[in-house]
């Protein structure tokens, strides 16, 4: 085998070794993720998910007299928790997962008398 061929299979080589080094990374790397959510064309809450920590910052984002709460499901069933601290206010829930988890949220406004007005589903990993 030539030296030119030797060296293009080595260096062939090293970048499938990377790629697969990179690709075996990705999996484990933590995400941080949200969602909003709309009614009436106004945002009324917030919801960031901190996978380093493993805790929601839930916000109550207006002053219209409804609180907003969450919905997540982390394998172990659909877990709900609720904020009513008031507009322009933060609530934050420490979860203490094991990490490597598959989680999905929603957050929603807690609308009396009508249905509830809920973001898109956000999956993440703890």
């Amino acid at each position: 085998m030539s030296s030119v061929r030797r060296c293009a299979l080595r260096a062939g080589l090293a970048g499938m070794a990377l790629s697969v080094a990179m690709l075996g990374n990705a999996g484990s790397a933590l995400a941080n993720s949200g969602a909003d959510v709309y009614a009436g064309g106004i945002q009324r809450g917030h919801v960031f998910f901190n996978s380093y920590n493993d805790t929601f910052h839930l916000s109550d984002t207006s002053c219209d007299g409804h609180s907003v709460y969450i919905r997540w499901d982390a394998g172990s069933g659909v877990q709900r928790w609720e904020w009513s601290g008031g507009c322009n206010t933060e609530g934050v829930l420490p979860l203490n997962l094991p990490k490597g988890l598959a989680i999905d949220y929603v957050v929603c406004v807690n609308i009396q008398a009508y249905p509830d007005a809920c973001s898109d589903i956000v999956f993440d990993t703890t």
